[in-house]
């Protein structure tokens, strides 16, 4: 029997533009980004954030931030992509009305693509009941994508965290070699 691999078996967790954190602000993306270090986690950032930030310039503690970042590709076919776009252009805002709105949607499209979990600080408040986490519900329901709020993400990677340690000490227990060193350490 063997021991599980410091990387966690999840999907790739997809950080929305609104979480680059540049100034290393948001606690709950700190612990993200230092899990992804310790090769915990993978987490990634969209193509489409990636474009947009390359297309303004953005200041320079930003552009710092995005170039430690993995990106997602957008390969998809026109067809395949206008789809996708087109139904979760509907249920996030019945119709992009700025860049924000598209940039959204374009976000949204790459986590369903690569089956990435979303994270995100985007919708659910009083002047934007829509947006990408106001809708995680049916975005669930449509596409199976997953929505979290970064502490939500923690919540859930601190569980499969346990669970991979709590495995490998019982493999430890029965097989008498010992736990990886970075056990109970994540």
């Amino acid at each position: 029997m063997n021991m599980q691999r410091r990387l966690l078996f999840t999907r790739v967790f997809q950080l929305d533009a609104n979480l680059i954190n540049a100034k290393q602000k948001v606690k709950a993306v700190n612990q993200l980004e230092t899990w992804r270090d310790n090769g915990v986690i993978c987490l990634a950032a969209s193509n489409a954030e990636l474009m947009k930030a390359q297309a303004s310039g953005g200041a320079a503690a930003h552009r710092t931030k995005l170039d430690s970042r993995t990106f997602t590709v957008d390969e998809a076919s026109e067809a395949e992509e206008e789809h996708i776009y087109s139904k979760v252009e509907a249920i996030l805002w019945s119709k992009a009305a700025n860049d924000n709105h598209a940039d959204d949607v374009a976000i949204v499209c790459e986590a369903i693509k690569w089956r990435a979990i979303l994270v995100t600080d985007d919708g659910n408040s009083k002047p934007q009941p829509e947006g990408i986490y106001g809708n995680r519900e049916k975005l669930r329901q449509e596409f199976g994508l997953q929505v979290l709020r970064p502490e939500s993400a923690v919540q859930f990677i601190r569980s499969k965290i346990s669970e991979r340690d709590e495995f490998n000490a019982r493999v430890a227990a029965l097989t008498g070699k010992l736990a990886p060193g970075w056990t109970g350490q994540d």
